[in-house]
């Protein structure tokens, strides 16, 4: 068989040269689209680019070395495979194991795209950076001087070019989010506020009038950026509080009391930027300058939670220093993965037999839990390999890498598994409480039939005739019929929603104790579903967050704050809390609805459980499956940033820490010429 396929593969190349050999001889280019790459010497040119320039190129490399310690890695060819240029660079420089002093500079000819991939803490801003390849690189580019385009990266990076040269201080300001929106708006941001004061100056005596800040972006890409760089918060925000967790089990609370305040003003700010957000997707549209308001103050809210816990990330890897304590962590993480990996049968035998019991619909938040639970351990298992081997190496260092992966992936195992016993009591409650739920809709039923058959209260006909549809959904979700499966959830919502806007019609009548008790009943029922619905969206979001878009994330946040409301308002204002933890309900279900979506995508591109375009260049060899991981948002791929500060400086592949979106991993840019 083998020899069969090697003959196949044989004979499909032969055709392919004879293809590429007589589109040469009739002048036909071919352009060849490349995967990201292993960058193994400073100048990679498979799209025969350089020429006779490659001396030259392999010159100014050889001098930036020498200048400060950075090596500089040129990489031509014809296509990137229908990634950015951004995207592709990332992958290739995790795929090298480029360091903190490496700097991976890509361009494909024939797609007019370049990408460039720097360390985090490689000393340029973002600033410096956006300015040397739009003014020293770019136009070089665009004339085809493939190799003066590489001289004046490598010149530009050791102070040479016309963008001033780079400022020799370690920063770590910054996200690099997708397709470097982020950096773009942080660059124009500066130059606007230093713009600022020059036009200020020449419109004295003038009426102040608040300049738009982002005026060179259109609201199209000001509505990406922003969107951008939620999704980047909120990835930065999950990782810093598992990493705290982590800290705190290992410190102790007071240790920890400091990074904690950061975050909990952190998350405050980024619920806030995502109740702005919510306000662009409500049914009540806004003009175009009230939308550039909004995403403008989206922006400045995730630029402040950023900067906040970035200022936190080098004293938190500092508490935490693996570098030192990789082995202690290591022997205790070793038994934390085997005590997970054992509940694996126990939770298969509880989707199981709750397969057997409820519709798919009830359990669409769960129903791949356990293999990708399963999927995260295994990958744990081969990270402690990884780290073992590293101690035993020359560089020990690079097990900090395999462990923060072996953790996370560990910690997600058992957030997806305890899921599973979360949802089967919801159930068996939302069972329970149909009961109740159906004689209250059925009561008030009766009352409202009585009121439209005297002629007293022709507006209840359609709230009727809602109820009517709530019973009817409820029967039929809970009625097995025709091989069907009750969902005691989606009827108990169902029915809550119908009789809540028959009760609110029939309160007028109703003396006030009666209708108290009414709301009460009705809002535990409220509370029961809008808990589960918010609880299950989480879950999912949580541990798929590498797929997840920014219409989920802020669905979610907005139904935590609504459900947060309903619980401070249950003893003081019921009817206020029954509202919003209804309105809680409702989002925790769009939530849900937006992830399944993107993963649904994201699946189609890449996202699956073997890897796929994302995980490209990592499989094989018997390590970790890395798709698990990228969808989990345990790692990072080339999409949307980095990773944190293991590895010793760089590595095949990064995780997150304590920080914002500016300190995970190495950053960069692209763009088109």
């Amino acid at each position: 068989m083998r020899r069969m396929l090697a003959a196949v593969a044989s004979n499909a190349y032969a055709i392919l040269a004879a293809v590429v050999i007589i589109l040469g001889v009739l002048g036909i280019g071919v352009a060849v689209a490349e995967p990201p790459i292993r960058a193994d010497i400073q100048i990679t040119d498979l799209a025969d680019a350089l020429g006779g320039g490659e001396a030259e190129v392999r010159q100014a490399l050889d001098r930036l070395r020498e200048d400060d310690g950075t090596q500089l890695f040129v990489v031509f060819v014809s296509s990137f495979d229908g990634l950015d240029g951004l995207t592709w660079a990332e992958q290739s420089a995790q795929q090298s194991q480029l360091g903190s002093r490496d700097v991976l500079f890509a361009v494909a000819v024939d797609d007019r795209a370049y990408g460039l991939s720097v360390d985090q803490d490689y000393p340029i801003t973002d600033d410096d950076l956006a300015d040397l390849t739009a003014t020293d690189v770019e136009p070089l580019l665009s004339q085809g001087d493939w190799a003066g385009a590489a001289i004046a990266m490598a010149d530009g990076l050791s102070g040479g070019g016309s963008g001033g040269g780079v400022p020799i201080a370690l920063l770590l300001g910054g996200a690099v989010v997708a397709g470097g929106g982020y950096i773009l708006y942080r660059r124009r941001r500066t130059r606007k506020q230093a713009n600022g004061a020059g036009g200020a100056a020449a419109a004295a005596g003038a009426p102040e009038v608040a300049a738009d800040p982002h005026a060179d972006l259109s609201t199209e890409q000001l509505t990406f950026t922003a969107s951008s760089a939620l999704i980047d918060l909120d990835d930065a925000v999950q990782t810093s509080t598992q990493e705290l967790t982590f800290a705190r089990g290992q410190f102790g609370d007071e240790a920890v009391t400091g990074f904690q305040e950061a975050l909990d003003a952190a998350r405050a700010e980024l619920g806030h930027a995502f109740a702005v957000r919510q306000e662009l997707d409500d049914e009540v549209p806004e003009d175009e300058p009230a939308q550039r308001k909004l995403l403008a103050e989206i922006l400045s809210l995730c630029q402040s939670a950023d900067e906040r816990l970035d200022a936190q990330s080098e004293a938190f890897d500092r508490l935490r220093d693996l570098d030192h304590t990789a082995p202690a962590v290591l022997e205790s993480l070793t038994p934390r993965v085997d005590q997970v990996s054992a509940r694996l049968p126990q939770e298969q035998q509880r989707i199981t037999a709750l397969q057997a019991r409820y519709a798919a619909t009830a359990l669409i938040s769960v129903a791949d839990d356990v293999e990708q639970a399963r999927a995260l351990l295994d990958n744990a298992r081969s990270e402690l390999d990884e780290a073992r081997s590293a101690l035993q190496s020359p560089t020990p260092s690079a097990a900090v890498v395999s462990l923060r992966t072996a953790e996370d992936a560990t910690a997600q195992a058992d957030q997806l598994l305890d899921g599973l016993w979360r949802l089967e009591t919801e159930l068996d409650e939302a069972g329970a409480a149909i009961t109740t739920a159906r004689i209250e809709t059925e009561k008030d039923l009766a009352e409202a039939r009585s009121l439209l058959a005297s002629g007293d209260a022709g507006s209840l006909a359609p709230l009727v005739a809602r109820a009517e549809a709530a019973l009817a959904a409820a029967d039929a979700a809970l009625s097995p019929t025709n091989g069907t499966l009750p969902d005691p959830l989606t009827a108990l919502r169902q029915l809550t929603d119908g009789d809540l806007a028959l009760d609110e019609a029939l309160g007028s009548a109703r003396e006030a104790h009666a209708r108290a008790q009414h709301i009460e009943r009705n809002l535990d029922q409220a509370m029961l579903t809008a808990q589960s619905s918010l609880a299950a969206a989480g879950d999912f979001i949580r541990t798929r967050r590498g797929a997840v878009g920014s219409q989920a994330r802020t669905r979610l946040a907005e139904g935590e704050r609504h459900l947060d409301q309903a619980m401070s308002l249950v003893a003081t204002d019921p009817a206020t809390a029954l509202r919003a933890a209804q309105q809680a309900g409702a989002l925790g279900q769009q939530a849900l609805q937006y992830a399944h979506s993107d993963v649904g995508e994201g699946i189609g591109g890449g996202y699956g459980n073997q890897g796929g375009s994302r995980g490209r260049g990592y499989g094989g060899g018997g390590g970790p499956d890395l798709g698990s991981l990228i969808l989990g948002g345990i790692l990072f791929g080339g999409g949307r940033g980095g990773g944190g500060f293991g590895g010793g400086g760089g590595g095949r592949r990064s995780t997150g820490s304590f920080g914002g979106s500016g300190s995970r991993g190495r950053r960069g840019g692209g763009g088109r010429f």
